[in-house]
């Protein structure tokens, strides 16, 4: 059954095998944390192509403990390394394994550009909350 495999390898994908071993940064919760989150934020704002930094701040705004002890590194690219992982592990090591999203980017220090697959709207779907 495809539909159930694809079921078990998702889950499976997020809950049990550690993003953070395709990777060398030491932020072992970043994306993998809160994966069906960034689902909903896909799924709510990518109606247009926007930013993975778009994603990204609205991800930390979520989960501000993730981020917490990287706000005192410096250097130029001190801010961007916690979006550059979350960007790395979430659209590039997830989404776009999956055939979830495509991106665009012109660059390699020009913003990565993500927008929807039709796999996405077939395979997800967010339902809000209706008080009983």
């Amino acid at each position: 059954d495809p539909q159930a495999l694809f079921r078990t390898l998702i889950a499976n994908y997020c809950s049990r095998f550690n993003w953070a071993y395709f990777d060398r940064y030491d932020m072992d919760k970043v994306g993998q944390l809160g994966s069906g989150f960034s689902l909903i934020l896909l799924h709510k704002y990518c109606d247009r192509k926007r930013t993975a930094g778009f994603y990204a701040d609205k991800y930390f705004k979520a989960f501000p403990q993730l981020i917490a002890p990287y706000s005192n590194m410096e250097g130029p690219y001190a801010i961007k390394v916690p979006e550059r992982c979350y960007s790395l592990r979430t659209f590039e090591r997830f989404m776009q394994y999956f055939g979830l999203i495509h991106m665009e980017q012109a660059g390699w220090d020009a913003p990565l550009y993500i927008s929807r697959t039709v796999l996405f709207d077939r395979l997800i779907t967010c339902i809000a909350h209706k008080e009983a």
